[in-house]
């Protein structure tokens, strides 16, 4: 309840900025979600809602924009699905009929492969939609086709490496 009267005085004065430095801390599944429907409900008013907090799965449910800054400097500032696009992690997994010969044809298409077995092949720098168009063309059954996108912890990780002052082992 301290956290949550702490908001809302905060929001006396309807303020066009909001600033909430690590809001999430001590609230109950309740407040959380409570929480979340107020920061989108002050957006959808028109209000910059910016949030600090090091609870990456809460801001991910709902920020529009993240900005990361390491040490004084801007390093990101961009939509979670703009950092995806960035991020060596981001790929496309498949299973098929037959992997080989179509690892073969979408390399051909420009698709970067990631990893390629009898199993599976993991992919990128191609769409979803051309890998399933270049599969039915070809006659080979697709069994799985999947984009994998790491979490805003895992994108946080990755833009900030060898950025941070202080890192534990």
């Amino acid at each position: 309840m301290k956290q949550r009267l702490g908001i809302a005085c905060a929001l006396l004065g309807d303020p066009e900025t909001v600033i909430l430095d690590e809001p999430f801390n001590g609230l109950d599944v309740d407040g959380i979600k409570w929480l979340r429907d107020l920061t989108k409900d002050l957006a959808k008013e028109g209000k910059a809602v910016l949030i600090s907090s090091h609870l990456m799965s809460e801001v991910q449910t709902i920020a529009e924009r993240i900005i990361v800054l390491a040490q004084g400097k801007l390093i990101a500032d961009m939509t979670i699905e703009e950092m995806a696009k960035k991020s060596l992690s981001t790929h496309l997994k498949v299973r098929s009929q037959h992997n080989g010969v179509l690892k073969t044809l979408l390399e051909k298409s420009g698709a970067i492969i990631q990893k390629s077995d009898m199993e599976v092949i993991n992919l990128q720098n191609i769409e979803m939609k051309k890998v399933g168009l270049i599969a039915k063309e070809n006659n080979i059954a697709i069994f799985e086709l999947s984009r994998i996108q790491p979490s805003l912890e895992d994108l946080f990780i990755e833009i900030t490496e060898g950025k941070v002052d202080y890192k534990s082992e």
